[in-house]
């Protein structure tokens, strides 16, 4: 909402209510032309303050004019420090429970937080249909950069991986740390072929970057999508493990995904699909 020439403007610095009678016989601000054309006739703006920190405000508005005299403006005037420190304590708690899902290291969301959104997704899929997937990322070559540079240089190298994946990553797809070297990304309406090019598209970007201390960074990625992988949270993200864990067996520096071809290997079990090539989602 712009506040220049607006009442809101006027509160942040003035910081007292503003009552304005009859707006068809005198408006004073920019916005009240916008009151008068939903029938407005008179209003009142009241700052949310306590111990005068400025919180916000409270306007009311009325089809009749001169709907606001001292009396009631003075009970309102009582009742805006209580309004104002409901607010901020609200503000307070929803800082801390974001705080509690946020990685310090990286700044993104903590493994709490995924099985919160996965949860979340499961239920709006559930409800309306659709796919979404789930990759979880293992960093392949931290311990050699702990071992000889120390946990500091390490943290900075989970650092840098962890902005990769960000800037990889569409506007609605959410990265998470799950903590020590390992990550993963979910992927809203995305089916697992989908996923799978996008891990790697992450793969190669991790691969094309050389970190502070000469190392090579590369990781290894596990693709899974709901519902094909289980019904539930752990049944994903078990899936993604699984798939992970082969990619490493395989060689690491690649991705893998849960989907199994018919053609079996020699000791009866089925191999894991090829990853497929890099595109653009």
């Amino acid at each position: 909402m712009p506040v220049k020439g607006t009442a809101y403007e006027w509160m942040v610095t003035q910081r007292i209510t503003i009552v304005e009678p009859d707006l068809l016989q005198e408006s004073r601000f920019a916005n009240d032309k916008h009151y008068i054309k939903q029938g407005i006739r008179s209003i009142v703006h009241f700052p949310l303050q306590r111990e005068k920190r400025l919180t916000g405000c409270i306007t009311l508005g009325s089809r009749k004019p001169n709907a606001y005299g001292p009396g009631f403006v003075r009970i309102l005037e009582w009742l805006t420090p209580l309004i104002a420190a409901q607010i901020e304590n609200a503000c307070i708690y929803n800082e801390a429970v974001e705080m509690a899902r946020i990685d310090e290291l990286t700044g993104l969301h903590n493994r709490r937080a995924l099985n919160e959104m996965i949860a979340n997704e499961i239920k709006r899929c559930s409800r309306y249909g659709g796919v979404f997937s789930l990759i979880i990322l293992d960093i392949d070559t931290l311990k050699p950069v702990n071992d000889t540079y120390g946990h500091l240089a390490g943290d900075e190298y989970i650092r840098q991986v962890g902005g990769i994946i960000q800037k990889t990553l569409r506007s609605t797809d959410r990265a998470f740390r799950h903590g020590g070297d390992e990550f993963s990304i979910l992927l809203p309406q995305t089916a697992v072929d989908d996923a799978t090019r996008v891990a790697e598209r992450v793969r190669q970007q991790v691969a094309s970057v050389t970190s502070k201390t000469g190392t090579l960074i590369t990781c290894s990625l596990g693709v899974a999508s709901w519902p094909a992988a289980g019904p539930d949270v752990n049944e994903l993200i078990n899936a993604a493990d699984t798939a992970l864990y082969r990619a490493k067996r395989h060689g690491r520096n690649q991705s893998n995904n849960d989907i199994v071809t018919s053609r079996e290997d020699g000791k009866g079990k089925k191999e894991p699909s090829s990853v497929l090539p890099q595109t653009t989602r």
